[in-house]
């Protein structure tokens, strides 16, 4: 007699894998939840241009035609 097949076998392997390696599982689940988490974060920081700050270590010179200095605030 053959083994059956299961008509969905993803979803089969994916409960199978939380009986037998919960852990790992779990550890899969925070670390896609904390990738998404870093790149909706990275697309807010470049689209708000957060690295403009009021105050930095080292003064940078920026010309008066240079794009980048409509961004800068007194």
């Amino acid at each position: 007699m053959a083994a059956r097949v299961p008509r969905k076998p993803l979803l089969a392997l994916f409960k199978q894998a939380c009986d037998e390696i919960p852990e790992v599982v779990g550890s899969v689940a925070a670390a896609g939840v904390g990738l998404v988490i870093i790149g909706v974060g990275l697309v807010y920081y470049n689209s708000h241009d957060l690295s403009n700050r009021r105050y930095k270590f080292l003064p940078t010179v920026v010309r008066p035609d240079d794009p980048r200095a409509k961004n800068i605030r007194e």
